[in-house]
């Protein structure tokens, strides 16, 4: 792989040669012609200084904030579906007890109906009952 790539850094060179008379490219110019650009390293440069101890412990830091702000969103979220949950038993309750007093206002009507039917025909069979007793 190093071979490969100090080849390539040659062929980059003797171009350049050629082309211009010169070699104008400099490191930082001509490194990440040839060179991947591989994680943790600055492209062209190497590893590069490493962050210091200090930013090392905010991204403690900055994790433990993460971990509150992740722990208290799922607090939320678990509250919220437990208000969904409440929301949703108060509406199934409020439309039972709808249907209910629709099946009991409906039971009371018919009831009603049914007392006026014998009512009427009480009525009726005490006017023919009269009717007949006054023809005879």
């Amino acid at each position: 792989m190093r071979e490969a790539n100090l080849k390539a850094l040659r062929e980059l060179h003797e171009k350049q040669l050629q082309e211009h008379g010169v070699d104008n490219l400099t490191p930082q110019e001509a490194f990440p012609m040839v060179l991947k650009e591989c994680s943790g390293y600055i492209r062209g440069l190497g590893a590069g200084p490493k962050p210091p101890k200090k930013a090392r412990g905010a991204s403690a830091e900055v994790r433990a904030e993460i971990e509150q702000l992740q722990q208290a969103a799922a607090d939320k979220e678990c509250a919220l579906h437990a208000e969904i949950e409440r929301v949703k038993q108060e509406s199934l309750e409020r439309e039972n007890k709808l249907r209910q007093e629709s099946i009991d206002r409906e039971n009371k009507l018919k009831q009603e109906s049914i007392e006026k039917e014998k009512k009427m025909r009480a009525e009726l069979m005490a006017e023919l009952m009269s009717m007949m007793q006054s023809s005879t």
